[in-house]
């Protein structure tokens, strides 16, 4: 049986961090989320990675502590004009439940609020983005039950 090798915490400067595998420094961004989750330097870390590439630009990769929280920064980033920095900002801006509800109602206010979002912005929000958010905040409340608001 083969096992992946380990990966470290070498070094976190807020917005990225290098995570050390098998000698080789990776810079990773961060979400917000993400960074109040991480081991002190030096700890071991598992993130879920998604690489990013745009012609003339080097390959970015984005990190985050679970999948629930990629799935929705990769649903962000297929509306237009949100890259992936925006798409980090948004998921700062409002936590996932609220930035999945602020969607599904078209709550536009609410999200021009976020740094980064204008009206043009929150007012792309198609049906497919609304559909992937609502799964994505669906398995979330189902893997953490007890993150629940209470009204």
């Amino acid at each position: 049986m083969s096992r992946a090798p380990a990966r470290h915490l070498a070094e976190n400067d807020g917005d990225t961090i290098v995570v050390d595998v098998a000698g080789v420094g990776y810079q990773v961004w961060i979400s917000g989320a993400t960074l109040g989750v991480l081991p002190p330097v030096g700890g071991e870390l598992r993130l879920h990675v998604h690489s990013h590439f745009i012609k003339d630009e080097p390959l970015r990769l984005y990190g985050f502590a679970d999948a629930d929280e990629r799935r929705l920064f990769q649903t962000l980033i297929d509306v237009q004009g949100v890259g992936p920095r925006v798409a980090l900002a948004i998921l700062v801006g409002l936590p996932a439940g609220e930035l999945v509800r602020a969607i599904a109602g078209g709550d536009v206010a609410r999200l021009t609020q976020i740094k980064g979002v204008g009206r043009k912005i929150a007012d792309a929000s198609p049906s497919s983005c609304v559909k992937r958010s609502r799964r994505c905040h669906s398995r979330a409340a189902a893997a953490h039950p007890r993150r629940r608001r209470r009204g």
